[in-house]
């Protein structure tokens, strides 16, 4: 693995985890994004997807990350492998994950959770909030960012 010479990647607990793990791990010079080209090209979908589903309106900047999760689980799920017929989950995991096209969504966009309160009065508005689609969670379910 080779990271820039920040403190992020080269403090002692992280080297330690990655030694545990056989990982080599090498620091590049300061000032050479030459170096970097290979983890640039890999990580430029996911970039480039991530500013698609985030644009720079009305979203709080604090969806940021949310943006690109959702970003990755996205080109996990559809994105191009060198294997035909195979998702980047497939290949990761060695079996298909249970994936249905028809549950993405649109980032951003108005969406209800359900209110879990016993309590709650009746009538669909007391039952549910309204808030923002923001990415997926395992088992069909998906994040919704609740704005007050």
């Amino acid at each position: 693995m080779v990271c820039d010479p920040g403190t992020d990647c080269i403090i002692h607990p992280v080297k330690k985890i990655l030694n545990d793990r056989g990982t080599d791990l090498r620091v590049a010079m300061v000032e050479t994004p030459e170096q970097n080209g290979a983890a640039e090209r890999r990580t430029a979908p996911l970039w480039k997807l991530q500013e698609l589903l985030f644009p720079k309106k009305e979203l709080p900047e604090k969806l940021w990350a949310e943006a690109c999760s959702t970003a990755a689980y996205v080109l996990t799920q559809t994105g191009p492998t060198p294997v035909d017929d195979k998702t980047q989950y497939e290949l990761w995991h060695g079996k298909p994950e249970n994936f249905n096209i028809k549950r993405l969504r649109i980032f951003g966009t108005n969406a209800m959770h359900m209110n879990q309160n016993k309590d709650a009065e009746s009538g669909i508005e007391k039952q549910s909030v309204e808030g923002l689609f923001v990415g997926y969670e395992a088992h069909d379910r998906y994040r919704v960012f609740i704005h007050f």
